[in-house]
């Protein structure tokens, strides 16, 4: 997991490597302490360089709004 912080925000990324192709079907948060995930968006990668955000029908990048 990395931390960065920007300004009064803090910024974390969890990278999870399946040993094969997975389908995702279900993302749960959960806060603690007065933190909490107000919003994310997911990626993918095949090689764990290279990453692809999830992307709408139009092109958009997918932000999930808790």
């Amino acid at each position: 997991m990395l931390l960065l912080k920007k300004k009064d925000m803090i910024y974390f990324y969890l990278q999870i490597q399946f040993h094969v192709l997975s389908t995702v079907v279900r993302v749960a948060t959960q806060g603690g302490n007065g933190a909490y995930v107000s919003q994310y968006r997911l990626a993918y990668s095949q090689d764990c360089v290279t990453f692809n955000n999830i992307l709408d029908v139009a092109g958009n990048i997918i932000v999930i709004i808790v």
